[in-house]
């Protein structure tokens, strides 16, 4: 037998949106939380995650603390104080970034051996990551990311979260990079 009990302390509506997909809104008395500002708040707060970005914007929410830096060094991706999740985002699409030897090598420490997750847009590097032992798995034409992150000990490697149709949408809503990557990072957090 099975027993639970849920606790509402505000409202929340649970149903399908006018496009057929399923939705879960909470209000907590301060406007209605989409999934995306439930992951925000929980980046801000509950589960604090450092996002470091190589690379051109991405376009996050304006209420995503993102660190832009120029390359990655175990102290250009510091971890913060109190920070409990750690990425590392290399937006890579124009197929002008290049990283070097040691570049690669901190990559492999902190995300390979470390606690550190990887998302990776574009597929100029893909080789470049393979030949350094940081991805396992072959990538998938019409496929342009890949992401890395720790379950129970074991790394996960997905791919096709950024495909062909996404540049097209990107074109018309540059946000949805920023969006899947949020995603991506929920998926983080649940450690699922």
């Amino acid at each position: 037998m099975i027993l639970f009990v849920v606790i509402f302390t505000g409202r929340i509506s649970v149903g399908f949106d006018k496009d057929g997909k399923f939705q879960v809104v909470i209000n907590n008395g301060k406007g209605d939380l989409s999934t995306l500002d439930q992951i925000v708040l929980a980046m801000n707060n509950t589960h604090k995650t450092d996002v470091f970005v190589l690379g051109p914007d991405c376009h996050f929410r304006k209420d995503v603390a993102v660190k832009n830096i120029d390359s990655i060094t175990e102290t250009s991706v510091a971890p913060g104080a109190d920070s409990e999740f750690h990425l590392i985002v290399i937006n890579d699409m124009n197929g002008d970034i290049s990283l070097s030897e040691e570049e690669y090598l901190t990559i492999n420490k902190l995300v390979v051996e470390g606690d550190y997750a990887l998302f990776y847009v574009g597929d100029s590097l893909n080789n470049e990551f393979a030949s350094h032992n940081i991805t396992k798995c072959a990538f998938e034409p019409g496929h342009y990311s890949f992401s890395l992150r720790h379950y129970r000990g074991t790394i996960i490697q997905s791919s096709g979260d950024w495909v062909e149709e996404s540049i097209l949408i990107y074109e018309e809503n540059p946000e949805i990079l920023g969006e899947i990557i949020l995603y991506f990072v929920y998926d983080i957090i649940r450690g699922v």
